[in-house]
């Protein structure tokens, strides 16, 4: 009776990673590459006045104003972490005659930034007269999120820039968290344009 369960419990043992009997150290698989755990802020969000425009930032991130000249006012929202995003905004005032020639200039930049990828772009017009446009591109890693909105007297583009370390190659799984968060926040901000 004791020979079978001894040729038993051997052939279970023999089964099992932890006997040691079938693992070696050139056995030993490498676990895939992880990518970092990303915290992005949630959604809460808090007014910022530019130029007689009232935009909806991310509460939970560093904002920075900044005056160039009388029609312009640059807005940096900064989110911390891996690949520093940072969303740098620019509120220009234009007299209504030169309307086109900004926005025809603002989407010629966002053309050549795509830099001839595959992109979701989103249009929409809000009840108080704002046109708006978003392009996101999850392909390349400097601008994957670009802004554009016009009234008859404003203009607001933006675009999401991403600080990859040159040692790292970029993969837009890793960066899809950012990219998301900041979509999710650049869509508020347009919406909520009065």
């Amino acid at each position: 009776m004791k020979a079978p369960l001894l040729a038993w419990l051997t052939a279970i043992c023999a089964m099992t990673p932890s006997c040691g009997l079938h693992t070696s150290p050139s056995d030993t698989v490498p676990k895939p590459m992880a990518y970092p755990r990303l915290d992005m802020p949630d959604s809460v969000y808090t007014t910022v006045e530019a130029s007689g425009v009232r935009l909806l930032v991310n509460e939970l991130t560093g904002v920075s104003i900044s005056h160039r000249g009388s029609r312009n006012t640059w807005i940096d929202v900064s989110y911390g972490g891996f690949a520093s995003p940072t969303v740098h905004i620019t509120v220009t005032e234009y007299n209504p005659g030169d309307a086109k020639g900004f926005i025809d200039n603002r989407r010629e930049r966002m053309r050549l930034n795509l830099g001839g990828v595959s992109y979701e772009l989103t249009e929409l017009t809000t009840p108080s007269g704002w046109t708006c446009e978003m392009a996101v591109a999850r392909g390349i890693p400097t601008t994957p999120v670009q802004i554009l909105a016009y009234d008859s007297r404003h203009m607001i583009s933006g675009a999401l820039m991403l600080d990859i370390p040159d040692s790292l190659a970029y993969d837009p799984i890793a960066t899809a968290p950012i990219i998301d968060a900041v979509t999710r926040d650049m869509t508020v901000m347009i919406k909520g344009l009065q």
